[in-house]
């Protein structure tokens, strides 16, 4: 067995061995001689733990293949749209939102992910996700190459119905609130980037 095999054995990752391979010599290549095959193989093992998210708010954008376990706070409806391709079967995409202790993070599921979430996955399951962060709408988003269901796995979340202002937590999406209104603000106007006109109010709770 190589060094590159003897690297990639030790290392706990979901990219075959021919990509991992193929990376390695790049990074030879890339470095002139200045790396050997032994050197390139750990320095794309590092690359590659580095996507290792203990925590959901370790998610950054701009992170390849990112790994994290969160269980699921809520479940969106399907929603279709067009390809750029005139032949191609018309799209499909689910939104879920996902939190573990540190906070929460929407995670897109595309065509037939997104029609297994909507026959197969349940508010309060806990998933193993796999895919690219980047920024979305709306914050920090994570599109999903690869979704698993881990029931022997905890995550320390509190999945509510309603909750109360203590139940709160940064990162929180889609949360049905109850209290009591103590005060409201004027309604303000403001231009949207499409260049109609929106209002917005803020109230205290």
């Amino acid at each position: 067995m190589g060094v590159i095999e003897d690297v990639y054995e030790d290392l706990d990752t979901d990219v075959e061995f021919e990509e991992f391979e193929a990376a390695v010599e790049d990074k030879v290549e890339q470095m002139g001689g200045l790396a050997d095959d032994e050197t390139a193989a750990m320095l794309i093992a590092h690359e590659l733990r580095d996507e290792e998210a203990d925590t959901i708010a370790d998610i950054e954008p701009g992170m390849n293949d990112v790994k994290f376990l969160g269980k699921v706070t809520s479940i969106g409806e399907i929603r279709t749209f067009d390809r750029d391709d005139e032949d191609a079967e018309e799209g499909r995409v689910c939104n879920i939102d996902v939190a573990d202790a540190s906070g929460s993070v929407r995670v897109a599921l595309w065509d037939d992910m997104a029609g297994a979430a909507e026959d197969q996955l349940e508010v309060g399951q806990v998933l193993r996700v796999m895919g690219r962060p980047k920024e979305g709408y709306s914050g920090l988003e994570v599109s999903a190459d690869k979704v698993e269901p881990d029931e022997d796995a905890e995550v320390d979340v509190q999945v509510l119905d309603t909750y109360r202002v203590d139940d709160l937590s940064l990162g929180a999406s889609d949360v049905d609130l109850v209290g009591q209104v103590l005060d409201t603000d004027a309604v303000r106007t403001f231009d949207r980037d499409d260049g109609s006109e929106g209002r917005v109010a803020n109230l205290t709770v």
